[in-house]
């Protein structure tokens, strides 16, 4: 269909998963990057019978998301279309997939997942309906940090509780929301002002 409408596609990623294992579904995630050699609006026709095809699958909860970086704005950063509000999920150990898959029901909510381990991060990013998962070490300020945060509308810490004073004073400095899993410590009850 995608060279009838004549445009070519790359696979970027395909990951077969069972539906379900043990009562736990599984999401098959395939990525594909579609092209077009002048903007003719080829792809847009693509996308139209790529979301027709999804509403006629009956037996599937399936879903689209679709990245569209023909329109890069000036900070070079490509929006999701229909984006509404990006969660940014500090830490992707024990709870994290419960929490992404709760808060990632919504096609409304982008999660960003982030923790030094990639591997683990992309397992917690899928369970999210917009999962995306990001390498960075979060045990210390960083620019990549700083950036992660300033993008997101609110930041999620489920990091152990001492790495979270930090992650305070980033999101103070930045102006973004936080919430931790964490009894307030001394030193975070010392931000409440700020």
């Amino acid at each position: 269909m995608i060279e009838n409408e004549g445009c070519h596609f790359e696979v970027d990623q395909c990951e077969v998963k069972p539906t379900t294992r043990d009562g736990v579904a599984y999401p098959t995630v395939m990525m594909l990057k579609i092209f077009e050699k002048a903007e003719e609006g080829k792809i847009d026709r693509v996308l139209s019978k790529v979301g027709m095809l999804l509403d006629v699958i009956d037996n599937a909860e399936a879903s689209m998301q679709h990245y569209d970086n023909r329109r890069i704005s000036d900070q070079t950063s490509v929006r999701m279309a229909g984006e509404d509000e990006t969660v940014l999920l500090l830490g992707a150990g024990r709870v994290a997939a419960s929490f992404a898959e709760y808060l990632g029901r919504s096609k409304s909510t982008k999660l960003v997942v982030a923790s030094l381990c990639e591997t683990e991060a992309l397992e917690v990013a899928q369970e999210a309906t917009r999962g995306k998962a990001v390498k960075c070490d979060l045990s210390r300020p960083s620019d990549r940090l700083r950036h992660l945060i300033d993008d997101a509308d609110v930041v999620v810490s489920l990091l152990p509780a001492h790495f979270h004073p930090m992650i305070a004073k980033e999101c103070v400095d930045l102006r973004t929301n936080l919430v931790t899993a964490s009894y307030e410590s001394e030193e975070m009850k010392s931000m409440n002002a700020a």
